[in-house]
């Protein structure tokens, strides 16, 4: 069962009159749910009941906090697979894929549960004399929280769980696309005894409802997961009403083979860095530098990978699904006809399937990829790799340093130390080394550049919901 209501201050607000929206499995094209579209009076009882939490759960201990994550967190994992099941109906992602993102959000709630407990306030002697200086760790206030579709587990739960432990509270506003998981685990997080109102899920038109929250005095904070294009328009309300914010945007990471790599093990993580999600993931390899000396060696092992991928969303015998939507299938289309007038080769893949519903594309691998295709210019965000070859990996650097994004970057190769030194030159915010699987709840994630800026994940992850209080005394011992 699905449930598709919003959460307002405890209770599970429906339609009942309301304007409604569909969501649309990507996989099959059949309708999923119908969820209502918030009025200006639902958003405004979020808010007042964000209001009433945070003041109180700002006094709650670091036990009380930990104690909730940790409930919330064996919930979730209690209720796994009926999550996972509505991830994948909802967003298309291949059941194994969604199974493991729902566990994977879970680690985020016991992890900063136990964060919670490790919010210190600092002690020590000013440089007046009998002067001592306090610094305290204080939550910032209620959080408006906007999150994308193609995780919408983890994304929530990222955001959720940190401003719970720092001790605010959280207005939820999940892409209209997804936003079925998001409100499982709002589900499980009531279940595990959230207090009333400390977590509201709303739902409907983007523009409306992040105009209103962000314009409300109520809100202290905002933290997006989204687009460039949505986190520039974001970023301007906040700044019209001074909020500061955390924005997770777009990315267009390099992968980059040095010729001592294992090319096995390249082949294989970079096949899982590139097509897990259908290529819809920030941190997605977006092109692949291989050293001259091995490429065909390695476009041989990564053939044999691509090649045994098998398309499908329902259950664990599938490790490849669908698009979001037409849209995306179309932007893939024109990014293929764009290398190949500009002469490039498809080696793999490069069309839309026929005769079956729903959103798909092959796993396309293009060679010969001239640095003026669009693919090097804008994400793909979909199933399409393009292969380059280098001599000099300083020119490698310098063209992926060009992009206007600097979320995530790639090397694989067995001598660590060179590996460490090519990726200390990416402008990047996370580097990975024979690794692609770089976003952990114990470690910050966040971009440079138009990547945006700011953390989550880490102790830098629960920073970005604290306020440093300073006091300054004269006078005792």
């Amino acid at each position: 069962m699905v449930r598709s209501e919003m959460l307002i201050n405890g209770e599970w607000v429906g339609a009942n009159g309301r304007a409604k929206f569909t969501v649309q499995s990507p996989a099959t094209e059949e309708l999923v749910a119908e969820l209502p579209m918030a009025t200006e009076s639902d958003l405004e009882n979020a808010l007042q009941a964000a209001s009433k939490a945070f003041d109180e759960w700002k006094h709650s201990s670091g036990w009380q906090r930990n104690t909730l994550l940790k409930n919330i967190a064996s919930r979730i994992r209690a209720k796994s697979e009926h999550i996972a099941k509505v991830l994948s109906s909802e967003e298309g992602k291949p059941f194994k894929e969604a199974l493991a993102e729902v566990r994977s959000s879970a680690d985020y709630f016991e992890w900063y549960g136990a964060q919670s407990l490790n919010i210190h306030s600092r002690l020590y002697k000013g440089h007046i004399s009998g002067e001592t200086l306090l610094v305290e760790k204080k939550p910032v206030g209620p959080v408006a929280a906007f999150t994308a579709w193609n995780f919408p587990a983890v994304l929530p739960a990222r955001k959720i769980a940190a401003a719970l432990a720092a001790g605010c509270s959280v207005v939820l506003k999940p892409a209209e696309e997804a936003p079925l998981t998001a409100i499982a685990l709002a589900e499980a997080c009531v279940e595990a005894g959230l207090p009333r109102g400390l977590l509201n899920v709303v739902t409907g038109d983007p523009s409306f409802i992040s105009s209103y929250l962000i314009s409300s005095d109520v809100i202290r904070k905002v933290s997006l997961t989204g687009s460039v294009r949505v986190g520039k328009l974001v970023m301007e309300l906040c700044a019209k009403h001074l909020k500061p914010i955390t924005l997770e945007l777009g990315g267009h990471a390099p992968a980059i083979v040095l010729a001592d790599a294992d090319l096995t093990s390249a082949a294989r993580v970079i096949t899982t860095g590139k097509f897990r999600n259908s290529g819809q993931v920030c941190i997605a390899i977006s092109k692949v530098y291989i050293e001259t000396l091995v490429k065909d060696s390695f476009l041989e092992h990564l053939l044999d990978q691509v090649g045994s991928l098998k398309p499908g969303w329902s259950n664990e015998d599938y490790d490849f699904g669908p698009l979001l939507n037409r849209a995306r299938v179309d932007a893939m289309k024109k990014l293929v006809e764009d290398a190949v007038a500009k002469g490039a080769k498809v080696i793999m893949g490069g069309k839309e399937p026929t005769a079956q519903k729903g959103y798909w594309f092959e796993p396309t691998i293009l060679i010969d990829v001239t640095k003026d295709a669009d693919l090097f210019k804008d994400e793909p965000f979909g199933p399409i790799l393009p292969i380059m070859t280098f001599d000099n990996v300083e020119e490698v650097v310098e063209h992926s340093n060009s992009s206007a994004y600097g979320l995530a970057g790639y090397i694989f190769g067995t001598d660590i130390d060179r590996c460490v030194e090519v990726g200390r030159k990416l402008q990047v915010g996370v580097v990975g080394i024979n690794n692609v699987l770089v976003a952990t709840a114990e470690a910050p994630f966040g971009g440079v550049k138009n990547s945006g800026f700011g953390s989550e994940g880490g102790v830098e992850g629960l920073e970005e919901f604290l306020i440093s209080k300073t006091y300054s005394i004269l006078g005792g011992e």
